[in-house]
């Protein structure tokens, strides 16, 4: 599952047909995210801090559905799924800018 951005106009929803409902969710919220920012293209998704925000926003989306059911095992999973990922990419900008986050 991904969502792929495109500059000016709605990207590509890149859908597994064995995903989940909640990965449907994810990859949608991305989707209305980039919407929000007038579609502005790959160099936006690309900075960190944008990429950090909108995998917030689309795992606290998921994370509410799970806690609305009920389901606080599959909430506290997706909420470590997050931690994970926010980690590989702020190493990742960690590796490639000597000067530190920006």
């Amino acid at each position: 599952m991904a969502y792929s951005p495109s500059k000016g106009g709605p990207g590509q929803l890149i859908i597994d047909e064995d995903a989940s409902i909640g990965a449907l969710i994810h990859e949608y919220t991305h989707y209305l995210d980039d919407s929000k920012q007038g579609f502005p293209g790959m160099s936006y998704h690309f900075q960190t801090i944008n990429r950090v925000k909108m995998e917030l926003n689309a795992y606290m989306r998921e994370i509410k559905i799970a806690e609305d059911m009920g389901r606080n095992d599959i909430a506290n999973m997706l909420f470590e799924n997050y931690i994970q990922e926010r980690r590989l990419l702020t190493e990742h900008l960690k590796k490639n800018n000597s000067g530190g986050i920006k």
